[in-house]
Parts: structure tokens; C-alpha cells; sequence
């Protein structure tokens, strides 16, 4: 008996997938899969408070010192006061809060791109094949038509 393995059935003590139940949690007929049309988490988004949430509540708070105003006013005044003193920071969030952050230009050169690239496929595959630059050009061309104005 020494060298037999010790046979675990379902439902024995012990087994810990049969405390679980059955496998196959999406096989037809498993009472506990979700239904046709039922979300798994119907009201959607997480149940826990952001932390930009956490800071739009805290700036309605009014401030303790019996002025009335709430904290988002202190802040701003306070933005505006260190903009002013030379603050080029503070400067800056005011601008990007008030009028939105200036866009960013990118360089892209869509046709230039594309020559880029069959070129690159031409190099690559003249290195492949072995062949000569018209060869892998009218080959990528059967692929590809407009490749042969793409290229140089």
C-alpha cells in the first residue's frame, strides 16, 4: 500500500473544487452562470469614490474661517495671487484651466511616411529573395499597385 496514490472523489472532504461546485461556470444550463442579456455588474464603474471625486467634494467644503467662501476659491486665490508675483507655474495652470492647454503640432508627412516604408519593403525584400530593385518592386507591386508611386 505504500506505493498507492491516495484517490480523491468529489465531494470528499477536504476537495476544495467540490466545495465550489461544478466547473465550467459558462456551460449551458449552470444555474449560477449570468443570464442571456445580464451584465455582471449592471450599475457600471467602480463603487469606490475617485480621488478626483474625493477633491471636487473637498473644494465645495466652506472654509473654517467664517468667511463663507469654499476652499476652491481660496485655491484660486491663491493661484492668482502667486501667477502675479512671478509664479510662471501658476501662470501656467491658470492659462490651462481657463483656456486649454495649447496643441501640440506634430511633423508627419503621411506621403512621406509611405515612401518610407516601401522603401524599406523593397530593401527587405531584395535581401530576402535576392533579387534586383525593379524585381522586388514590380513583385510588391503585384501585392500593392500604388506602391510604385510611393517609391523613388
Amino acid at each position: 500500500m505504500a506505493g498507492k496514490k491516495a484517490v480523491r472523489r468529489p465531494g470528499a472532504a477536504g476537495n476544495a473544487k467540490a466545495a465550489r461546485g461544478k466547473g465550467k461556470p459558462f456551460e449551458k444550463g449552470n444555474p449560477h452562470a449570468w443570464k442571456s442579456g445580464q451584465s455582471g455588474n449592471p450599475s457600471g464603474g467602480s463603487k469606490a469614490q475617485t480621488l478626483s471625486a474625493a477633491y471636487r467634494h473637498a473644494l465645495k467644503e466652506l472654509l473654517t474661517d467664517g468667511s463663507g467662501r469654499t476652499y476652491a476659491d481660496a485655491v484660486a486665490e491663491t493661484l492668482c495671487k502667486n501667477a502675479v508675483a512671478g509664479d510662471v507655474g501658476a501662470a501656467r495652470e491658470l492659462a490651462d484651466r481657463t483656456e486649454g492647454r495649447p496643441k501640440q503640432t506634430i511633423d508627419l508627412s503621411v506621403e512621406e511616411r509611405r515612401r518610407e516604408l516601401a522603401e524599406r519593403a523593397v530593401a527587405a525584400l531584395m535581401a530576402d529573395a535576392g533579387c534586383e530593385r525593379d524585381e522586388a518592386v514590380a513583385e510588391l507591386a503585384r501585392l500593392t499597385p500604388e506602391i510604385r508611386e510611393w517609391i523613388h
